[in-house]
């Protein structure tokens, strides 16, 4: 399926067939797994010259569940690379609920309105998080 496709269909997806993919964890693992590979590649270039930065995404499965997803997304040198190893250090730490960061990655909700209803966390420099945010073709 090409990436196009599986935002598509992530963008027509109600909140609760989201959330139905969430509670099942080898779904869940396998969507995020399939998007992690997939990022990187919808990274455009030319807004990502000059930023180095790197981000510690957290994805909880619901609101009030302990971390299980996390990954290192970091752009450098107009490049992307996701690692699910340890990074000595992050300048912005984004933590969602799995659902929210697939709506934000499908262009169902803005990572701003969701900021400002409290359902997305940041640490670190907010600047940092949406240019990285920018810097990608995921709608």
């Amino acid at each position: 399926m090409r990436t196009d496709a599986l935002l598509s269909l992530l963008g027509k997806a109600s909140t609760e067939q989201l959330d139905a993919v969430v509670a099942q964890p080898v779904l869940c693992e396998l969507l995020l797994g399939e998007l992690r590979e997939r990022i990187p590649k919808r990274l455009r270039v030319e807004s990502a010259y000059g930023i180095n930065v790197t981000v510690h995404l957290r994805l909880l499965p619901f609101t009030d569940a302990e971390v299980v997803h996390a990954f290192y997304l970091t752009v450098r040198d107009a490049r992307c690379t996701i690692s699910d190893a340890t990074a000595a250090y992050a300048d912005v730490v984004i933590t969602a609920t799995v659902v929210d960061f697939l709506k934000v990655i499908s262009s169902r909700m803005t990572a701003v309105l969701l900021l400002a209803q409290g359902r997305i966390s940041v640490r670190g420099d907010y600047r940092d998080a949406l240019r990285v945010l920018r810097c990608f073709d995921l709608a």
